[in-house]
């Protein structure tokens, strides 16, 4: 038993974090304002998500879809974002249920067995993935504005090719390590390849358009382990922007009686 809900765990892991150890180069050249060329492809790719007084004025968004992994195991995902620093993710999958919280500065995770309801475990996370989700509840509210953590910033990379379009490839930065590299569509400013820190890639497809804010309908994430490459698909089913969260669910849960 411990060791599927182990597995589960690793690959909620995946899930969460997202990665795929790539290796890319890119093109030298020389670029007389690069901060300039910074703002401008911004200032694109938010364009192409919607309109900034819209993007700007998000404070929650809650995700609902279903996960697929690699070795075809199917299930059901919850992911709730809230201003200043409240993130969850809720999935189901593989006869174990599992929900991952960042409250305010502090994080946790439970699991359990869905055929052994009320027997649950409870695990503290350690800085590093408090530090990590942080990161990703503010790239995901940012819509691709600059990091405002206090180390944060966007550097240019160069240029590559991707699909067939080329792109600008921009790093936001959220310290302790932690970056987001992209692939950003020269023309239409679209994200067309997101790669983390840990080397993991995701590729975004179809779209929903949400209060007048596009988002990606499928992402599909995939990393390379020992054991050989773990991929994970989430199609969206529903997306709500600024629904009332009540924060009660993001504190840690005791054990009853």
């Amino acid at each position: 038993m411990r060791t599927s809900v182990m597995k589960a765990t690793f690959v909620f892991r995946v899930l969460g974090l997202a990665a795929l150890s790539l290796s890319t180069a890119f093109a030298e050249e020389e670029v007389e304002d690069k901060e300039a060329l910074i703002d401008s492809t911004i200032a694109l790719a938010r364009s192409y998500l919607g309109e900034e007084e819209k993007l700007d004025a998000v404070s929650s968004l809650r995700y609902e879809g279903i996960v697929v992994s690699g070795s075809g195991l199917s299930g059901t995902s919850e992911i709730v974002f809230k201003k200043p620093n409240y993130y969850q993710i809720r999935t189901v999958i593989g006869g174990v249920k599992e929900v991952t919280t960042l409250n305010k500065t502090e994080g946790w995770r439970q699991t359990e067995r869905v055929d052994q309801p009320g027997s649950w475990q409870l695990q503290l996370t350690d800085v590093a993935d408090i530090y990590r989700m942080e990161a990703i509840l503010q790239d995901t509210l940012g819509f691709l504005a600059e990091p405002k953590t206090r180390t944060g910033r966007i550097l240019y990379e160069g240029s590559e090719e991707v699909e067939g379009r080329q792109t600008h490839v921009l790093v936001h930065y959220y310290g302790n390590g932690i970056w987001f590299r992209r692939n950003i569509d020269a023309e239409t400013g679209r994200v067309l390849r997101k790669i983390n820190d840990l080397g993991m890639i995701f590729i975004e497809s179809e779209e929903m358009v949400v209060d007048g804010i596009r988002f990606p309908k499928t992402m599909v994430s995939r990393t390379i382990t020992p054991e050989g490459e773990i991929s994970m698909e989430l199609s969206l089913s529903s997306i709500e922007v600024n629904e009332e969260i009540d924060t009660d669910i993001f504190d840690v849960p005791m054990m009853t009686e």
